[in-house]
Order: C-alpha cells, then structure tokens, then sequence
C-alpha cells in the first residue's frame, strides 16, 4: 500500500513573546491508502493541533514548526507554498471540523457554500454544481435536500449542520479525510449512518481517515490503527484490537476504563410526584403569502403526556428535532404551551407571570456547551451569584458565602471564583455552570446534553458529580441526551421521542432490554451497548 501520510518526529510550539511553548513533542506515525487513523487523547493532548498542521491550518505565528517533516503523498507540507497548499485543502485533503457552528458562514446559502469548493477545485459553475450538491446533501441525510438549497445555516439542526459539513468536506473525493470529532454532536442513529458512510467511502475510493475522538466506543468499531495522545506525545500506537483488548500504556488503560457504569438505577416507589405532563403541544405555525397566513403547523411536541418522582432522574432521548429540546423550554415557561403542566400540584400554564417567577428558582437549567453558556466578560463568582443577585436571595456577605458553597458541592476551588471562564477547561466550566443552578437550591434541574462536548474521563467524573449531588439534596433530573450509555448511567426512567411525539417510555431497564417499537430497537442497536 501507498503511504497517503507520513509524519516524522514533528515538534510544534506555540510563540509568546520571546518564548517558545512547545505542544507537540517528535511525533511519528504513517497513514496507508484505505486506512483508518485514529488519534485519541484528552482535551489538551495535542490531537487538533497535530490534525491542523497536516494542512498548516493554524496561524504561524503563532505557531511555529520546531522540527521534523510532514510528507503528503510524498510531498513535505512544510516546506510547500501557499498556492500548493490551497491547491490541496479541500481537493487532496478534506477537513470535518469539530465545531459545525463555527464553521459554516451564517450569511451564505448551503448551496453557495458547497457550491464553492466545486467551484474552486473543478471549475464548475452553480449550475453545474446542483446535482453533485444535491446527491451529497442526500448522502449524509439532509431530508429534501432539493428544497434546503437556499436555505442558511440557521435553519439546520446542530446535527443537520455537522452532516452539511461532512458533505463539503467529501464533495471532492480526496485521498485523506482528516475528522475531528465529526460524531460529537450527532445522535446515535445519525452517527452510525455517517460512520458507516465514511466506511463506505474509504473502500470505494481507497481514501486514507485521520480520525480524532474521544469516544472510544466509537474508535473501537471503526478504526484499523490507534495512537493515545497524552500532553503532546505519543504514548502508545497499535493496531487497534490489540490496543482494545491489552492496553500496554497506564493512561491508555484510564481512558478505556472511563466509561459510565454497566447497571440500572431503580426509582424509589413511594417517592412523591413532582412533574405531572397531560397532553402537552406546542405547535409552530406555518405562515404563507403577503398577509402571512397560517397554512399549517409544525408540531414540536404533540400531545406528550409523563410523570418525574421528585429525586429521580427522567432520560428524553431521540433524534436531532424531535422537540427533546422544545419540549424542556416548555417545561420552564421559555416558550408557550398548551396542556397540563404540573410542577409540585401547580399548573405552570395557569400562573400569573409574576408567580411563576417565583417559581423559577426551584426549576433550573444546565446548556448544552460549557463555552457558549457563560458570559466571557464575567468573573466565576458574578456568574454562579447572578441569580441571587436578581432575586434579591440574602445580603452581598450571605451571597459570596452561598457561592462558596455551590461551588464546593461542585467540587471546584472557591479560590478561582474570581476569574473568567476562558481560565478554565470545558469540564470545569461545566462544574461552573451546575454550581450556578445548584446555588438557588432547585428542585429539579434540566440538563440538556451536559455531557457531550467531554472527554470520557471528564463525562465520568461530571456524571458521578450528578449523582452524588441528586442523593445530597434530592434533586429531580429531566436528562436531555443522544447518549445512551450516559442515559443508562444516570437515570431510571426514560422517554423515547421521534417527530414531536412519545414512541416509547418507562424504566430504563424496561426499555433498553426489551424496545417495543422499530425506532427505539434501533436507537439502542447503533449506541453500542
């Protein structure tokens, strides 16, 4: 076989100033033509910045090469120029970025957009393009992708954003396909699809993957060979059934051994009810014409009816618009509905507004990014204190104690609470952001995915934290997640959801072992349990 990559004692460092921080510490390792590559590691390891110089997608300076070579198709990428770069990115080498909200221009059509690298690398003009769009869109599970055309990326789904991404990335069938975390966001059912996509294409066009992750699970089903990343080396490299089965390295061995608990949660029977749903809807309309007209609806949630025991933990899952999310913002009067809404024997729904901000501090939320929920222009302790602050909730002394508090329950440094949030990893941030519900003694809390942009070990310890917290103040949990082993973990109820309505629901341990419908069988097959 043809080697598509080869990287050869690479050392890279960051400038500051007059000094040099290296990252990268003289790494080696070959990529063959029909390979998959997987580099994994923690956050920090040193994967994206190795991934990126493939390419020298990152500023230099800052970024500096210390030493070693980069040699693609036989050919140093160190030392090529900038017009034999661009010629490469994006027809010899495609790039899945982590991030598909960053990375798609929100002032441009998806079809402008696709259409640009056609436009680059061929010469084609949008017209020509359409078809190859078209197919493409089709091929990652863009639903009626003919009509989407002009639509922005506004208008995707998170996951819908990440499959256009993958859709750019392979439009022009290149030799290497570097990944990274392109199944971060993306539901089980979704991920299976574009991993099994990725296969696909590898063996018709022969084409080499660099794929990055944390998600070992997913490493495990796809990858030929493995390389473990710890503070910029590399520690072990393998072929991955052998890495699997006898990890040689201690920090190989903690990665694998970081997965959520194998066990089932069992909700306590005479626990009393604090969330009653009936018939909850919540429909969008459908406007049409000059005068606006409602033509029809968009039914988020359609007549969704559960209940919570208060100190239990209730797992919704689904796929990407399947109104997990709508649902949780109607749970919390964020957005209108019609129904039942039953918080503690109160309909939320028959309220006046000035109660149910008073209510608002027993039901909290927690985001889905540590990055994007905290304000960057915000110490630690404004963050966790602001909703004290606003509900007038003790004096400033008895407030900077119960900020103190929440972020010990947290297992944070109340040292740190007078820094900003870039100062801290995404797993601390999200401590930070628990410690900020924790602070006005909720009983019940939405998380909403806070666990998907973590390391496994990170996730590991987030959840346990979860757990402890909900036996300390006998917390109720709704549990917004595409993870099902995350989901199994930590709550004993779950609800399976598809198009706006309830497929499936009850224990955990009901549901995962014996799936009633199509859709929930084949949620628990692709999630790799």
């Amino acid at each position: 076989m043809n080697d598509v990559l080869n990287i050869k004692d690479l050392s890279v460092g960051f400038k500051q100033g007059d000094n040099i921080r290296q990252v990268i510490h003289q790494i080696s390792f070959t990529i063959q033509q029909g390979e998959t590559f997987a580099l994994v590691g923690e956050s920090g390891s040193g994967k994206s910045v190795t991934a990126m110089s493939v390419l020298r997608l990152l500023n230099e300076p800052p970024v500096t090469y210390l030493g070693g070579d980069i040699q693609l198709q036989n050919q140093s990428v160190l030392k090529a120029s900038q017009k034999q770069l661009r010629a490469w990115r994006g027809s010899h080498v495609g790039v899945i970025f982590q991030e598909p909200m960053m990375s798609l221009n929100p002032l441009h059509t998806i079809e402008k957009q696709l259409s640009e690298t056609l436009s680059i690398h061929r010469g084609w003009s949008l017209k020509q393009s359409q078809p190859k769009i078209i197919e493409w869109l089709n091929k990652v599970g863009i639903r009626n992708a003919q009509n989407r055309l002009k639509d922005y990326p506004h208008q995707f789904s998170g996951g819908e954003k990440q499959r256009i991404m993958i859709a750019m990335a392979l439009i022009n069938e290149p030799a290497l396909l570097i990944a990274d975390e392109p199944t971060t966001a993306l539901d089980v059912t979704v991920q299976a699809q574009i991993l099994e996509l990725i296969q696909q294409l590898k063996d018709e066009l022969n084409m080499a993957v660099l794929f990055i992750s944390h998600d070992l699970s997913v490493v495990k089903q796809i990858a030929d060979t493995v390389a473990v990343m710890e503070k910029g080396k590399i520690v072990e490299l393998a072929d991955s059934q052998s890495l699997f089965a006898k990890p040689q390295h201690p920090y190989t061995q903690k990665l694998i051994n970081a997965e959520p608990p194998d066990e089932f949660r069992q909700t306590r029977e005479d626990a009393p009810e604090l969330i009653n749903i009936k018939n909850l809807k919540v429909w969008f309309p459908i406007e049409k014409g000059i005068f606006r007209r409602v033509s029809g609806h968009v039914k988020a949630v359609d007549d969704i009816s559960f209940t919570i025991k208060q100190g239990s933990s209730l797992g919704v899952v689904g796929e990407s618009g399947s109104g997990k999310t709508t649902l949780s913002k109607a749970l919390l009067k964020l957005i209108d509905s019609d129904g039942e809404l039953l918080f503690n024997g109160t309909n939320l729904n028959q309220i006046s507004k000035q109660d149910m901000t008073k209510l608002r501090r027993d039901l909290q939320f927690v985001f889905q990014d540590p990055y994007g929920s905290l304000s960057p222009r915000m110490l630690v302790s404004e963050i966790i204190g602001e909703g004290l602050e606003i509900n007038d909730i003790g004096t400033a002394q008895s407030r900077e104690q119960m900020i103190i508090d929440a972020m010990k329950s947290v297992e944070l440094d109340p040292e740190i609470r007078h820094r900003y949030p870039h100062e801290f990893s995404g797993g601390q941030r999200q401590r930070i952001a628990l410690a900020r519900a924790l602070v006005m003694q909720p009983k019940f809390i939405i998380l909403d995915e806070p666990t998907s942009s973590l390391d496994r070990t990170v996730q590991f310890q987030v959840l346990s934290l979860l757990r402890k917290l909900q036996q300390a103040h006998n917390l109720t949990y709704l549990f917004i997640s595409h993870d099902l082993k995350v989901v199994k973990a930590l709550c004993d109820q779950v609800v399976v959801m598809r198009a706006g309505k309830v497929v499936e629901a009850g224990s955990c341990q009901a549901v995962f072992e014996q799936p009633q419908t199509q859709y929930t069988q084949a949620l628990i097959s692709t999630a790799y349990l």
